[in-house]
């Protein structure tokens, strides 16, 4: 059986409609997750030779700005410094850093240490990578405010390494985790991971 319209432009216009509704739920879609690709979380670390490290699942491009965690003169975590890249995006040796969350290829960067910001001991701290507009911290916690969103940063200690986690309202949208290889004492909450 074969159905003939009788109306065809009555019939296309139902068509458009359905996509310009199908057109703008994916732009709804992109817009409420454009935030989350314009940047991504990290891990700052500074061994103990003094070299600055980045992991993220990020490729950085020029345009990205890479803000990071510090220690400051009492050796508590502060926040925060916009560090540059020494050198060009490397694979991990052996997956120190995991993407806990999306299960994403984590790299490594080489960061060009400050001189204005002294490291006395190796340090863990959040990073943040892309083209944001302002980030800042609120005691340990990384905000990230973009386009009248905000993406609340922060760290916890599981039972052999550290996690860094995002969260978009109560949802958790990024998560990395770094083997430190001893065992620690968590910090992490029931739920904090989720």
């Amino acid at each position: 059986m074969v159905f003939i319209s009788i109306n065809p432009i009555r019939h296309i216009g139902r068509i458009m409609r359905i996509k310009g509704v199908t057109i703008s739920a994916l732009l709804m879609f992109v817009a409420c997750n454009s935030f989350a690709q314009s940047s991504a979380i990290g891990i700052f670390k500074v061994n103990g030779k003094g070299e600055w490290e980045l992991y993220t699942t990020r490729l950085i491009t020029p345009n990205d700005r890479i803000t990071v965690q510090f220690p400051d003169k009492a050796g508590r975590v502060d926040c925060c410094t916009t560090v540059t890249l020494e050198g060009g995006k490397r694979k991990q040796k052996e997956p120190v850093v995991t993407d806990e969350h999306k299960d994403q290829e984590v790299w490594t960067y080489k960061l060009k240490p400050q001189s204005s910001v002294k490291v006395a001991k190796p340090f863990i701290g959040i990073a943040i990578v892309g083209n944001i507009p302002d980030v800042h911290g609120v005691g340990e916690l990384v905000h990230v405010e973009n386009g009248g969103k905000t993406l609340v940063v922060t760290s916890c200690l599981g039972t052999e390494g550290v996690n860094v986690l995002a969260r978009d309202g109560n949802n958790v949208s990024e998560r990395l985790y770094l083997n430190l290889g001893y065992s620690v004492s968590p910090t992490c909450t029931d739920g904090m991971l989720e």
